[in-house]
């Protein structure tokens, strides 16, 4: 399959800034093998994963950071024209790339195997929401912090270190003291109140430390296509507007205005504005004119088309709740119309699981998705399972062993292709849709199962 995606721009990286492709080829004799990895696009959308059978061509302009979406959270620098060559070891934890290319330099080879190196000597980029074990319940805020800090300093050890062995450029070191700032505003803030296993902080604590955690991020000239500065941007934006209803975007963008300038504060209206839109928290009305007046404030802005995109996207979420062309077939072979499927479900709440077969993430979300099934036993809710995979053995064979139900499980033909796929944009999975009791797509882009979050959505949808 060949996919065209948006992807995370590593500017320091000289390359030519036309369209390439990216191929990735499974290691001779390696058929069993899953792979899954993901990227992001320009404003931090999303994870689109994409899983690997044989070989997947992807294209691309820019470089690209591409992370193995496994605990060990694997990543290498590629760049267009890349030809790069995966294998599994038996017992590692985490997938061997090889680049095969060879007009590089020993210096852009290792910084290609950078990040590799790193985490395997020091551990995860990232600290996982699942609270590591060495963090304890009884951990002060304070020595939470101290640890977190720790990591950080070790990571900037290494780059120190690893600088003095191989010789890395000035720009790519610049690169990775940004990225390490980024993360390390992510952990102290995501790790304490998100954490499965510590009891949440309050918002409140943190903000009074807005000043100095944002003093800590480290600028770079492309910072504000780097994820892990771009994320932790973000996390310090909803810090600053925690008190307010973010659907009153006039009063977040303010703030934001207030304390942030140049490309950080255009990211930002921009990533703000476009996860009300993404979420279904503001009127297509009302959406447009706010995206309408970023164009007008910030015409030669980075994000000004992913704005419009978005918001287009927005639109199309809302047109596709009466798509008649996405043909769905059930376990019998049987085929039907999308619109089938929405008229028949009329009255009641519609929960759509977008997936496939290849897909581990997907598949890591259906035992939360069993759970929340039951618990809305009797209720007026119905769970959806949509596979976009591209054959229908591969569909059949997974929803079998992981036990959907039969009834409400249902191939799209046409895969990624299908109409309803190409209306709301799917270009990765999982994905999630939220229907309400009229038949309208209230939520395109909705939580997952383990999301909290998802429960509140679905209650308010019963109540109307």
């Amino acid at each position: 399959m060949k996919r065209t995606l948006s992807l995370l721009l590593l500017s320091f990286i000289c390359l030519n800034s036309f369209a390439q492709n990216l191929i990735l080829k499974l290691g001779n004799g390696d058929k069993q093998s899953e792979y899954n990895f993901y990227y992001t696009d320009e404003v931090a959308m999303g994870h689109p994963y994409f899983g690997i059978k044989g070989t997947e061509v992807i294209t691309i302009d820019k470089p690209v950071l591409l992370v193995e979406a496994e605990s060990s959270q694997n990543c290498y620098l590629v760049n267009p024209g890349d030809t790069l060559v995966l294998r599994k070891i038996k017992g590692a934890s985490a997938t061997t790339v090889t680049r095969t290319n060879k007009k590089y330099t020993k210096v852009q080879n290792d910084e290609f195997l950078f990040f590799a190196r790193l985490i395997k000597e020091i551990g995860p980029i990232r600290i996982p929401f699942t609270c590591p074990p060495d963090f304890k319940k009884e951990m002060s805020k304070q020595q939470r912090e101290l640890k977190i800090r720790a990591m950080h300093q070790a990571r900037l050890k290494y780059l120190k270190d690893y600088g003095a062995r191989y010789k890395l450029s000035d720009a790519f070191t610049q690169y990775c003291r940004s990225l390490f700032s980024g993360v390390l505003i992510q952990d102290i803030l995501t790790l304490c109140r998100k954490s499965e296993t510590i009891s949440a902080l309050s918002v409140k604590e943190y903000a009074k430390d807005f000043d100095e955690l944002k003093r800590e991020l480290i600028a770079y000239p492309s910072a504000i296509n780097n994820k892990q500065y771009q994320l932790a941007l973000v996390n310090l934006s909803y810090l600053l507007t925690s008190a307010i209803n973010e659907k009153k975007y006039s009063v977040v963008s303010s703030l934001i205005t207030k304390h942030f300038t140049g490309g950080d504060k255009e990211f930002l209206l921009a990533y703000r504005l476009i996860m009300l839109i993404r979420e279904g928290k503001l009127s297509v009305e009302v959406a447009g004119n706010y995206v309408k007046q970023y164009s007008i404030n910030y015409p030669r802005s980075l994000y000004r088309a992913k704005v419009s995109e978005y918001y287009q996207n927005g639109v199309n979420a809302k047109k596709a709740s009466t798509n008649t062309a996405t043909v769905l077939i059930n376990t019998k072979g049987n085929k039907s119309t999308w619109a089938n499927l929405i008229t028949q479900n009329k009255g009641k709440v519609v929960y759509v699981d977008l997936w496939a077969s290849w897909c581990a993430p997907c598949k890591a979300e259906m035992p939360a998705s069993h759970l929340l099934r039951k618990q809305y036993t009797n209720k007026a809710i119905t769970f959806i399972y949509l596979s976009l995979d591209e054959k229908q053995a591969d569909w059949k064979s997974s929803a079998a062993s992981l036990k959907l139900p039969e009834g409400n499980s249902f191939l799209a033909e046409g895969d990624f292709e299908a109409k309803l796929a190409r209306d709301l944009k799917i270009t990765s999975i999982p994905r999630y849709l939220l229907i309400s009791k009229s038949g309208q797509i209230v939520l395109p882009d909705a939580p997952r199962p383990s999301e909290a979050i998802l429960k509140l959505e679905i209650e308010k949808l019963l109540k109307n």
